[in-house]
């Protein structure tokens, strides 16, 4: 009875074996079941989108720099119906002025004969 059934080793080792295994699974998973590797995911793009809302970025979607709050199409549109009004031609130092000042940031005003 002093011999050890070779088999009986074998099977210890086994679950010792699957025991581990279970544990590197439960440590993988959080309570929600996700995995951490998820988590740790979610969190960078959590980081992501606090730094972007800092720099903010988020303070007005609708508003982009290269408008200045200004609705593009209705501003082009008065500006067309201006060269119309006072025949102005294109590559004229008139028009350049017209279509190329920044009113906002020079104070000039582009259509000054309305």
């Amino acid at each position: 009875m002093g011999e050890r059934n070779p088999g009986t080793t074998k099977a210890t080792e086994d679950s010792e074996e699957e025991n581990q295994e279970k544990e590197k699974r439960t440590k993988m998973h959080t309570q929600d079941g996700r995995t951490r590797r998820g988590v740790e995911r979610t969190s960078i793009m959590d980081e992501l989108e606090r730094i972007k809302k800092l720099a903010g970025l988020y303070d007005n979607p609708h508003a982009t720099q290269d408008s200045m709050g200004e609705n593009i199409s209705q501003v082009a549109t008065a500006k067309a119906e201006y060269q119309r009004k006072h025949d102005i031609r294109p590559g004229t130092q008139e028009w350049f002025k017209l279509w190329f000042a920044q009113p906002r940031l020079t104070g000039e005003n582009p259509m000054p004969k309305k």
